[in-house]
């Protein structure tokens, strides 16, 4: 991710590929997989998560051009064959688990799979040991960095194994394969070559530019040995102490001018028979090599010697013989010379001697201003460290009394997690015992927002009016049903629950539904409010078949008062002629034969009178006790239906 934000920082569009190795597949697939759970928001930007991740559930997934960008696979490091030409190879806290064997045969393979210039990155805690010859620091305060160093050869133990495969398939094509005509001349020309090589170059050594040998040619022993302890490849380090002087100022002198430089050795010393030498050491500098390369030449006069008689043969043989007298005669002025020599040579050894200590004094100086420098450093570093341990001590306090409050807000927070669980649990109880109340109704039943949309309903309301739930929940009540509930009695009724937060019990309407046809409903509508949430309960109750019975019921009883009223006028019209026949018997003017039967009728008139006539008047005093009540209940029933 951050190569990309720098490339695109950049304006950059270069193509990049990204090796992951491991030896655990679980954790290859893990990797190849890209996916992390939620708490990596914690860690990882809104920016980056936008750019590099998408939401996979609960997981945040590395995008798919990201992972098309890497490549894992297993791989061991220490047995596989390596990779190659590459930019950078991040080895962070393996080494510090790997034995110093395994060490020796990894560095060395970190070395071959980097491209020229490539990076090397380590742990705080690794170094790459005694193969600084193969890599050079680069400076760094956050991690450890490597820069590979150039070489002419590969690493030894790659270099052992390409020699052996390269001598194994020479053999094998000298055996099997004939050489052409050309192929011929040109191994007669380069071992010719490697002969003439052999027999009358000097010995030498290639190093590089920190003057670490990379390869030795020739016989070197005369001037190179390994000292006691660890082997080491630094010319001066090998350099024999009879020769180190010369050894030790060629090579410098030859990096400070760039043009090769030469030091005699005119004593000699106990492996060589004769007398003076040379050390050469020239630069090697092309703008296709990486650094600069040195080639440093060790000559000695007694190989001169037997070459220079091969080239002239008998004749110095016949000179030296025909010159020996006078050679005789000069014999004690030769001596005399070669004291002369000596002596000029100890006085050039001298004052090499002093050059070098006066260079080495030069350098003792600057390396003590450097000490002081780096030792008021340190004394500043060390002013800084204890500032920063007193600082640490005191965060180290807070620490412990943040400690302490996170304990007891640990503790709070467990208690109130359990009283949340029980509040939790005795919440859950109540809606499900609210959720089975509002089920187990047969009547209908509505619970609505505010806003009159639909949150709840049960299954008698689903069945009643024939509609799913699909199309009820969050649906708003005048929507439902194609605006079958849009009805103006009802929109007053909710309107007056929302605004004035009232009870409504008993409101009954009538309707044509569009599915059940003309009903009669009686509604009941309630209000609940909390801080935050309202909601309107209304429950419906189905009245169509108990308004039709009283409707049969006050007309049959109609039909009963007028019966009754006709019979009672009926029962009273017969006694009436009697008693008007009685009054007139009940005159004055009749005969006494009349009187006496007027005397005797009157008597059983009246019996007749109060004997029949008192049904009558019990039929009509219910007739209309009756028809009053029937008015009563017909006028409320009647205003019951114009609302």
């Amino acid at each position: 991710m951050c190569l990309f934000e720098f490339l695109g920082a950049k304006g950059l569009v270069t193509p990049v590929r990204i090796f992951g190795t491991d030896i655990s597949e679980d954790a290859l697939e893990a990797a190849r997989s890209g996916r992390y759970i939620e708490n990596i928001a914690r860690n990882v930007s809104a920016e980056r998560l936008q750019r590099f991740f998408v939401r996979d559930g609960k997981y945040f997934r590395i995008d798919k051009y990201v992972r098309d960008a890497c490549t894992f696979a297993r791989h061991n490091v220490a047995a596989d064959p390596p990779f190659s030409r590459m930019d950078l190879v991040s080895c962070r806290n393996l080494l510090i688990y790997l034995d110093p064997i395994l060490q020796r045969n990894v560095i060395p393979m970190f070395h071959y799979a980097l491209r020229p210039n490539g990076a090397l990155m380590l742990g705080p805690s690794e170094t790459v040991g005694s193969f600084g010859n193969l890599f050079e620091v680069i400076e760094s305060k956050r991690t450890k960095l490597y820069r590979k160093r150039a070489r002419v050869d590969a690493p030894g133990v790659m270099r052992l194994a390409r020699t052996l495969t390269a001598a194994r398939a020479e053999r094998r094509r000298t055996v099997s394969e004939p050489l052409s005509a050309s192929a011929q001349a040109d191994w007669v020309r380069a071992e010719a070559h490697r002969v003439a090589l052999t027999r009358f170059a000097p010995a030498f050594v290639i190093c590089d530019d920190d003057f670490n040998i990379v390869e030795f040619r020739g016989d070197t022993a005369p001037y190179l040995v390994n000292p006691n302890g660890p082997p080491s490849v630094n010319l001066q380090k090998l350099a024999r102490p009879d020769v180190f002087l010369q050894v030790s100022q060629a090579p410098s002198k030859a990096r400070q001018t760039g043009q090769p430089c030469v030091r005699a050795l005119v004593q000699p010393n106990e492996t060589t028979t004769s007398g003076a030498g040379s050390v050469e050491v020239h630069p090697l500098q092309s703008p296709g090599l990486d650094g600069r390369w040195y080639v440093v030449f060790f000559e000695d006069a007694a190989r001169r010697l037997p070459r220079l008689q091969s080239v002239i043969g008998k004749q110095i043989r016949a000179v030296a013989s025909g010159s020996s007298q006078r050679m005789l005669g000069h014999f004690v002025t030769g001596r005399r010379k070669a004291r002369d020599e000596e002596t000029a040579w100890l006085k050039s050894e001298l004052e090499a001697t002093r050059d070098q200590y006066r260079a080495t004094l030069e350098q003792h100086e600057s390396a003590q201003e450097e000490l002081r420098s780096s030792e008021a450093e340190l004394l500043s570093s060390n002013e800084e460290f204890q500032s920063t341990n007193e600082e640490l001590e005191t965060a180290k306090e807070e620490l412990q009394s943040v400690n302490e409050e996170l304990s007891t807000t640990n503790d709070e927070l467990q208690f109130r997690n359990r009283e949340l669980l029980a509040l939790h649990t005795l919440v859950t109880q109540e809606r499900d015992y609210a959720n089975a109340v509002i089920e187990t109704m047969s009547q209908p039943m509505l619970v609505l927002e505010s806003d009159l949309r639909v949150v709840r309903a049960n299954s008698a309301f689903y069945q009643k009016f024939r509609v799913s739930p699909e199309a009820t929940i969050d649906a708003r009540l005048y929507a439902l049903g194609n605006g079958q509930w849009a009805i103006e009695p009802l929109r007053k009724l909710l309107d007056d629950v929302v605004q004035s937060q009232s009870i409504v019990r008993d409101f009954t309407m009538t309707h044509a539904f569009p599915e059940i046809g003309v009903r009669t409903m009686r509604l009941n509508a309630s209000r609940v409010a909390w801080e935050q949430r309202a909601l309107i309960l209304l429950a419906f109750d189905d009245i169509t078949e108990q308004t039709a019975a009283i409707e049969q019921l006050q007309t049959a009883d109609a039909h009963k008062n007028e019966f009754l009223a006709m019979l009672a006028h009926e029962l009273r019209n017969p006694l009436a002629a009697i008693r008007n026949g009685l009054q007139i018997w009940k005159r004055k003017d009749v005969t006494p034969e009349i009187e006496e039967r007027a005397r005797l009728c009157p008597t059983s008139a009246r019996t007749r009178n109060r004997s029949g006539g008192r049904p009558a008047r019990r039929l009509a005093h219910h007739a209309r006790h009756h028809s009053a009540e029937n008015g009563a209940g017909g006028y409320r029933g009647r205003r019951a239906a114009r609302a």
